[in-house]
């Protein structure tokens, strides 16, 4: 567990704060083009745009038993830096246990930030939170609760502010490739060998002729021709993607 930031007031922003990349107007889950809000549930007058409406009294309510999501599509993709939670006068229901999460398919998401044991809210404060390792740009953000102070039914969150960051310097890698050597169109299948600088898994397919590829193996069809296979790294938190090699 890390110190969360200095409690704020407001929506978590000051003089200082960098831009927002939410929104703090809504009057319905879509109201604000481009963005659109959803939740794992809401209890019914207080459903999960509330949390982005701005109103400083407005508030979600989850009603997954303590472990709810609430979800905002910016519309395109946005680097998050930070993030803000405002609580209500309903400290039992603010979240202890969750992660933030990211993601460009709404479908497969990456955790951000861990957080674990945010107890002792008081009544409407707003606590702070950095994302640890800034890698990647999402479109869609989710607040992913798993624990809150002790109710037993709901869930609150007054206000969820997101604020920009920088991407984080990433190392360059490099892929070594051998050159493969001449096969027979009815050769057996052939292991492929290729490795990057930075230690990082490679990964091969096939640009073009008769083989395919499955993990480091590669099997002619029996057809004649060229057969190019590609070798590429796609990077994580700390390397950028590798230039691909064929």
């Amino acid at each position: 567990m890390r110190p969360a930031l200095p409690m704020t007031t407001g929506f978590g922003q000051n003089a200082n704060s960098p831009a927002e990349l939410g929104p703090h107007d809504l009057t319905s889950n879509t109201s604000h083009a481009p963005f659109v809000v959803s939740a794992s549930g809401q209890f019914g007058p207080q459903p999960e745009w509330h949390a982005f409406n701005g109103t400083g009294t407005d508030f979600w309510i989850g009603t997954g038993g303590v472990v709810d999501w609430l979800q905002i599509d910016l519309g395109s993709a946005q680097v998050l830096g930070s993030y803000s939670i405002r609580g209500t006068t309903e400290t039992a229901r603010m979240p202890r246990d969750w992660t933030m999460r990211g993601s460009n398919a709404g479908g497969t998401w990456t955790t951000l930030d861990t957080w674990a044991g945010s107890t002792a809210w008081e009544d409407n404060s707003t606590r702070s939170f950095n994302i640890p390792v800034i890698s990647a740009a999402f479109r869609y953000y989710r607040l992913n609760i798993t624990a809150n102070n002790g109710d037993g039914n709901y869930t609150d969150v007054g206000e969820l502010s997101l604020f920009q960051g920088v991407l984080a310097d990433l190392s360059d890698q490099t892929i070594t490739f051998p050159v493969i050597s001449g096969h027979h169109p009815t050769d057996a299948p052939f292991a492929l060998a290729a490795t990057s600088d930075s230690g990082l898994a490679v990964s091969f397919s096939v640009t073009s002729g008769p083989a395919t590829v499955a993990g480091n193996t590669a099997t002619l069809t029996g057809a004649t021709g060229n057969v190019t296979i590609l070798a590429s790294q796609a990077g994580n938190g700390t390397y950028n993607a590798a230039p691909p090699v064929n």
